[in-house]
């Protein structure tokens, strides 16, 4: 896979990424493996956070925390020095809230609950952030980031909860708050496929679910605007668009399941 994760990065050109599902290997051992084989510059910075959430940066990490949300699924949240590109410091928080639809059963409670539980906690976190009770100490406007593969196949109420704030265990995580600084919803991106009308992040020809749109990225859009935003699936792309950033059509599906989410922030 990787001469297809090679130019997928080639292509896009990240200044952070977020990875998921990064279970075995540590941060130092992504970071080995994406500055050696992938090609990025050995200038760039990372950290783990969590069971599988590894970002990397080319800006300075300056801190991270890990968001108490159900059992063993935290999320991971990351303070990066990025004066020189926004004239601020900025928090991406990385998800990966539990998958599928299992219902409830003596030992767990079902998937959707769970789900709910992780997205809660990373609500209450961002309020605690606003209070300034957050373990970062940022100054008001502080650009914030919410990212990953959220396995949204249940209820509305998770994704409903991460954009307004309404927390549900309000006795383990606290009273909702609106998450953006201007008490207003974080901004949910929703880019679509780059020369396709979908929206779908997740394509696995091999299993019985369809495509479906499971990866987010939502801002704080009081304080950053969205230059660009796609999700990339390069077989959709016309031959010409292949060849001018040097991809090739199986790439994205060689490379993983996920297709890239991305998007360009700025301050307004």
């Amino acid at each position: 896979r990787q001469p297809s994760y090679r130019r997928l990065l080639g292509a896009i050109g990240p200044d952070v990424i977020g990875f998921q599902e990064v279970y075995d290997q540590s941060a130092e051992r992504v970071e080995a493996t994406v500055e050696g084989e992938l090609g990025l510059a050995d200038t760039w910075n990372w950290a783990k956070e969590g069971r599988d959430l590894v970002l990397g940066s080319r800006f300075p990490i300056v801190d991270t925390h890990a968001i108490p949300g159900y059992d063993d699924y935290e999320s991971g949240a990351f303070l990066l020095d990025s004066e020189d590109a926004l004239g601020s410091r900025m928090i991406v928080i990385n998800m990966h809230p539990p998958c599928c639809n299992y219902p409830a059963n003596e030992d767990q409670p079902s998937s959707d609950a769970q789900r709910q539980r992780v997205v809660d906690g990373v609500v209450a976190f961002i309020r605690q952030v606003k209070n300034g009770e957050g373990p970062f100490g940022v100054p008001s406007e502080t650009p914030i980031v919410v990212l990953g593969d959220m396995n949204f196949v249940g209820s509305a109420q998770q994704p409903r909860t991460l954009r307004t704030g309404e927390i549900v265990n309000t006795d383990d995580f606290g009273p909702s708050a609106a998450p953006d600084w201007d008490g207003t919803a974080l901004l949910d991106t929703n880019p679509r496929q780059a020369h396709a009308p979908m929206h779908t992040t997740w394509i696995d020809a091999g299993s019985s679910f369809p495509p479906g749109r499971l990866d987010y990225a939502f801002v704080t859009d009081s304080v950053l605007d969205i230059a660009h935003e796609f999700v990339l699936h390069t077989p959709v792309l016309p031959d010409d668009a292949l060849r001018r950033h040097d991809l090739q059509a199986g790439d994205t599906n060689t490379a993983s399941d996920h297709l890239p989410v991305v998007i360009d922030v700025r301050t307004p």
